[in-house]
């Protein structure tokens, strides 16, 4: 799913560069998406990333020097901001629904429409219920070898790998 993520998001930042726009990094796209979604509070934004509000802070400030966005106070709290889209940044949204749409039809195209109909349910239309949670190991689970130990292991598993890939190279 990683994979359909990038994919999706490569097409999408090839769409924007193709209109003129600078390429975004993966978590100024977030940060815009989230604000496509109504998250208006960098607080709600770092929330929803998973990231610092500082690191929300930063991010925004170089949107809006950018002109994507435009910080203007919070209605119900003189002390926040809320995060808007600037004009430029509006038409930079529009042209990424378009690529979305873009993107839907080369992906009917590839994968037919029943495929993708029935990945958008699986994926999209159903309830995946609370994010999984790591089980309590039981007492008589084995117990990891030690870290050195498996990192020497390692160490000559990859370096026994990289001569036979460097033997099969050579044998081209």
């Amino acid at each position: 799913m990683l994979q359909a993520y990038y994919w999706l998001d490569e097409s999408i930042q090839n769409h924007i560069r193709g209109a003129g726009y600078a390429p975004l990094s993966r978590s100024q796209g977030m940060i815009l998406i989230n604000v496509a979604g109504g998250i208006r509070r960098p607080s709600d934004l770092a929330r929803n990333l998973g990231i610092s509000r500082q690191a929300v802070h930063q991010l925004l400030a170089d949107l809006e020097e950018r002109g994507l966005i435009d910080l203007r106070p919070d209605p119900a709290d003189a002390r926040a901001k809320e995060v808007h889209f600037s004009r430029r940044g509006t038409g930079m949204h529009l042209l990424a629904v378009e690529a979305q749409r873009k993107v839907h039809e080369e992906l009917e195209r590839r994968l037919g429409s029943k495929v993708l109909d029935d990945l958008t349910k699986a994926l999209l239309d159903k309830d995946w219920g609370a994010p999984l949670q790591p089980k309590s190991i039981p007492k008589n689970a084995a117990k990891p070898a030690p870290r050195m130990a498996t990192s020497t292991a390692a160490k000559t598993a990859v370096m026994g790998a990289r001569k036979k890939a460097a033997s099969n190279r050579q044998a081209f």
